[in-house]
């Protein structure tokens, strides 16, 4: 599955990492030579089925999401790191993914966002 939007989203929307790092902390976001670098990539994007009932079937599902993400602290490289980040949400099978996906992007982002943010900057 391909969400063309994701990364985008991730980066740029409204509850991604950029605004997140421009409305919590007094970093400046510029093209090149920054203190902070980040860079990475969406390694999955899958709904499984979660909580089977009698006869097999999901009352639930999972859509899952991880990035690997790489963070260069060019003042300090003591505190580079790349981690793999991953966030779900779940929603009841009787909806289909594009019914929901968009709620479910957008939560999952927060929480991916948070967790970046956290490991990057949060102590800085």
């Amino acid at each position: 599955m391909v969400n063309p939007n994701l990364s985008q989203l991730l980066t740029q929307g409204p509850d991604g990492l950029e605004n997140k790092l421009i409305k919590q902390t007094s970093l400046n976001q510029i093209k090149e030579n920054g203190d902070l670098e980040f860079s990475g990539q969406i390694t999955e994007y899958d709904v499984k089925p979660m909580n089977i009932s009698t006869g097999d079937l999901a009352t639930q599902n999972r859509l899952t999401i991880s990035i690997k993400a790489k963070y260069t602290n060019n003042k300090d490289h003591e505190q580079d790191w790349e981690k793999t980040f991953t966030e779900y949400e779940d929603f009841d099978s009787n909806r289909s993914l594009s019914d929901a996906e968009d709620a479910l992007v957008t939560e999952i982002i927060k929480k991916l966002a948070d967790d970046i943010f956290n490991a990057s900057v949060a102590n800085w």
